[in-house]
């Protein structure tokens, strides 16, 4: 999905969930995926980038592990503790 690209071409609109069920459509052994499943698989690339190993390095690492660090943080029953440096 284009969700978290910010330099894929879009036409008006993030890609939909039906988008996505439509682009998936006859793709299991000339069959359509269980409905749900579909709808699970988009909310989760959704809310959850995908990172591919390759991209595990430098910029991308850091600004990936940050937006996730910054999710996780506004989650309910999430706690950092902040420790100042040098006193680990």
């Amino acid at each position: 999905t284009d969700q978290h690209n910010k330099n894929a071409r879009r036409q008006t609109t993030p890609m939909t969930c039906e988008d996505f069920k439509k682009n998936l459509s006859k793709m299991n052994n000339n069959d359509n995926f269980d409905d749900r499943l579909l709808t699970e698989i988009y909310n989760a690339i959704k809310s959850d980038e995908i990172v591919m190993p390759a991209e595990h390095t430098g910029l991308v690492r850091e600004s990936h592990l940050w937006k996730l660090m910054l999710k996780r943080s506004s989650a309910s029953g999430e706690k950092f503790l902040h420790t100042p440096s040098g006193s680990y």
